[in-house]
């Protein structure tokens, strides 16, 4: 394993980039390339010979009219062609592949080949060096090989993944925000060789950028599927591999338009796992707090403050998070509060009759400011949740059913579109099943109702509400059937999904 940042980037540059400097043949150390070697040799001997042809052969042939310079140019340039066959016949791996095709079109093709600017190889056009199908050949297995090759530093990437997990690592802050060396070595990988395939041809270009879309899109969920199997799962982490996913997705498409696009929706994807498995730490700390509510002791006791003060601690890991999506995971936060407090309101663990309920409805008035305050503070948007509580305390406090009648207009007037909003929509539902389950004196029976009976399940027997959705009968009244309390028990009940905060 490679440990340490500094052994980290220098094992990473050395296994993915591409030696450009030894294949130009500027370098003669023993880790040189033979191939790159023997045309580095080869270029130098071409070039004093020719320097030799123009100073001492040119002027003698000059006088007479003969023109040497060209006739000694087309032989040379006949002599290398000839010898860089032979070499391609022989070509075998990626750097090889590569050395043949970056020499013949920019070393060779230079036109300061031959150093000086008084030498040039030709005025006129000569052959290729090599055939349009030997060169057709060697681009094909060139990109055979860079295939495996940037499959392979993909594994490399994972492994130095890994090996940070292993090591307990935790991750950077840069410039506010978690930071992991992934989105970096992922842009070094792409860059290095699309620039050097772009150096060859744009075709060349063009199909090592497919290559890499191809390989990137299968290391995505190989990452994900790692990363939530380690032990390194935690806030920082998951805000840093949320903040490396956003990276590439902006960078990429804004680098490379039109290649990377295909991979938009992937990286989103992979956003979102975090997101929902960062939320579900939440979820997991605040749980437990929430069995508290609707109690004895919740009427004369904060027992909200513990349940925002995890809440709280949770945001402080969003404000290293981009703030797009910081803002998306802080509104399901927002979301889930709300609707997990609406749950144990509607299925609460003690009944309060007379001034309980009336003092229960003003105690979930406070703590609907306390939550929408306190997310008001950390930077929720998600404003049309700041009226769920207040329209079902409101409604949850009347004992008769023209003031309930009275609220349910306010909570339909103020949110025309209910059906946009999930909580809200079921809160609607919902509190049209209090309607229907008010005292037996006093039972209200809407239009449609008429063949409810007092058995009936009010599940199935209730008109749809906006977007279709059935009422759902709370266990809040007495005299309510089994089947009902069944059906409250999935009132505002998470379907599970995590989706981003709806407009």
């Amino acid at each position: 394993m490679v440990s340490g940042k500094f052994s980290r980037r220098k094992y990473l540059s050395v296994y993915i980039s591409v030696p450009a400097a030894v294949w130009h043949g500027e370098s003669s150390g023993p880790e040189s390339c033979p191939l790159a070697r023997l045309l580095a040799e080869l270029g130098g001997s071409v070039r004093r010979d020719l320097r030799q042809v123009r100073l001492q052969v040119q002027p003698a042939y000059s006088a007479a009219g003969l023109p040497a310079w060209e006739a000694y140019l087309r032989a040379f340039h006949g002599a290398v062609a000839q010898r860089l066959q032979e070499l391609a016949r022989d070509a075998r791996g990626c750097e090889q592949l590569y050395v043949l095709l970056d020499w013949t079109a920019n070393v060779y093709g230079s036109p300061d080949f031959l150093g000086a600017p008084d030498l040039t190889l030709s005025t006129e056009p000569l052959p290729p060096l090599l055939a349009p199908s030997v060169w057709a050949r060697l681009e094909s297995d060139y990109t055979s090989f860079l295939e495996t090759k940037i499959t392979s530093c993909f594994d490399s990437i994972l492994q130095l993944e890994q090996s940070r997990w292993v090591a307990a690592e935790a991750p950077d802050v840069l410039q506010g925000l978690y930071h992991t060396p992934l989105s970096i070595d992922i842009h070094m990988l792409v860059a290095e060789h699309v620039k050097a395939a772009g150096a060859i041809s744009a075709e060349l270009e063009a199909t090592t950028l497919r290559i890499c879309v191809r390989a990137l899109g299968l290391f995505l969920p190989r990452f994900e599927k790692a990363f939530l199997q380690s032990e390194a799962v935690s806030e920082p982490h998951l805000g840093a591999s949320i903040n490396a996913c956003e990276e590439l997705r902006t960078s990429l498409l804004a680098r490379f338009p039109g290649t990377f696009e295909e991979l938009e929706k992937p990286l989103v994807a992979a956003v979102c796992v975090f997101q929902k498995r960062l939320l579900q730490g939440l979820q997991y700390d605040v749980q437990p707090l929430f069995r508290v509510l609707c109690t004895k002791a919740w009427l004369t006791h904060d027992v909200l403050q513990p349940l925002m003060d995890k809440v709280v601690a949770f945001a402080h890991h969003l404000e290293h998070v981009a703030p797009l999506r910081a803002q998306e995971t802080l509104q399901e936060a927002h979301r889930y509060v709300v609707r997990e407090y609406l749950a144990q309101v509607l299925r609460p663990r003690e009944r309060f009759r007379g001034v309980d309920r009336v003092t229960g409805s003003q105690k979930m008035g406070l703590d609907a400011q306390a939550i929408g305050n306190t997310f008001q503070g950390l930077g929720s948007e998600a404003t049309w949740l700041g009226q769920a509580i207040p329209c079902v305390a409101d409604i949850l406090g009347e004992t008769y059913k023209d003031d309930i009648g009275r609220h349910l207009e306010t909570l339909i007037g103020s949110y025309p579109d209910i059906r946009s909003h999930e909580a809200l929509r079921r809160a609607w539902s919902i509190s049209l099943a209090i309607l229907l389950s008010g005292p037996r004196e006093g039972r209200l029976r809407p239009e449609g109702w008429s063949h409810v009976s007092e058995n009936t399940d009010v599940s199935d027997a209730a008109p749809q509400g906006p977007g279709g959705l059935r009422a759902q009968a709370p266990i809040i009244m007495p005299a309510f059937s089994k089947t009902q309390k069944l059906a409250a028990s999935g009132a505002l009940s998470d379907e599970g999904e995590f989706s981003a905060p709806r407009p």
